[in-house]
């Protein structure tokens, strides 16, 4: 746990209102965990949500401040405040290489690649040793699989669902696609490229498909598509968690292996560096996948028994990170 001294004297902050997306998912745990209200500092309207949790506008009154969801575009400061920001991908630091200030800033981060790449560049990183993002789903088993494919994100091109598209269309394997459709134009291109073994599933709202509806696909799909650009984004993410979390066993296609090597070291599904490799390792899943899905179950199950073990180097870290620069 923080100390008390610490604990009283920090708040949670977000430099900018969106629902969606990992940051603020990890965000809601957070607040919840730490049974602490995030503050956003812009007048929005009364449904104004941070994943599932409304903010509370304004600047906290604390001298500590915690930012879990950071302005990647814009490096903002807050008056007399002493500031850790969190470095969920990487991305948040692409643009502050040249930033003496942001370099001063305390980074915390949960992704050993991140650290130790911007620490190179001359950031105060912090690392959370072992911190997978925390976790908030339990495992569920015995459900009955259909032969298909998901692809489970929002649909903008970072997260690659062309290379989804491709993959179906080459292989022939059903393929369904749900996620928030910010971008209506962008959708309406991938819907122009897709095979009839492709299935878009409309949203309830730009926010994407309901959590009722999310649910029923995982528990029926077989198989979880993952793509990614690689680069720093190592461990998993949230959306690979719930797929594993409903007995999906991730087919992951990235440039670089190394981001997912936990998948490959566990054996709870396959990575592949390309289309072709992912067509032979759709293969070896399908003809195994028995193998692969109770090492699945046995992987998820220690995972999740391991969170207040995981939630515990998290407000280590923090308390560290406190300590160590103010």
């Amino acid at each position: 746990m923080l100390s008390k001294e610490i604990y009283d004297n920090l708040s949670l902050y977000a430099e900018y209102d969106s629902q969606l997306g990992g940051a603020q998912r990890m965000t809601s745990i957070i607040s919840k965990r730490l049974n602490k209200p995030v503050y956003l500092n812009e007048k929005k309207s009364n449904n104004s949500l941070i994943w599932d949790i409304k903010p509370i506008e304004g600047i906290p009154q604390t001298d500590i401040i915690f930012v879990p969801i950071v302005d990647k575009y814009n490096f903002q400061e807050l008056k007399n405040k002493n500031q850790i920001k969190f470095c969920h991908s990487g991305n948040s630091l692409k643009n502050f290489t040249e930033n003496s200030k942001a370099k001063k800033t305390p980074w915390l981060t949960h992704r050993e690649r991140v650290n130790d790449y911007y620490q190179s560049l001359g950031f105060n990183m912090n690392l959370i040793e072992g911190g997978y993002i925390p976790f908030d789903l339990d495992l569920k088993r015995n459900l009955i699989k259909k032969d298909f494919s998901i692809f489970i994100s929002r649909i903008v091109e970072d997260k690659k669902p062309e290379l989804a598209i491709n993959f179906a269309k080459k292989t022939g394997f059903p393929l369904v696609i749900a996620g928030s459709w910010e971008f209506q134009d962008y959708v309406l291109k991938l819907k122009e490229n897709k095979s009839e073994n492709i299935e878009f599933i409309s949203p309830d709202s730009a926010l994407g498909v309901s959590e009722k509806e999310k649910r029923k696909l995982l528990e029926k799909a077989k198989i979880l598509i993952h793509c990614s650009e690689g680069g720093l984004r190592d461990y998993f993410e949230y959306s690979i968690l719930d797929g594993l979390s409903y007995g999906c066993i991730p087919l992951c296609i990235t440039s670089d292996k190394k981001q997912f090597e936990i998948i490959e070291k566990e054996q709870i599904g396959k990575v592949s560096l390309n289309l072709d490799e992912a067509k032979k390792n759709l293969e070896i899943i399908l003809e195994n996948y028995d193998f692969y899905l109770n090492n699945l179950y046995s992987f998820m199950e220690k995972f999740i028994s391991e969170q207040d073990k995981l939630w515990e180097r998290w407000e280590s870290s923090l308390e560290k990170t406190v300590r160590e620069n103010f």
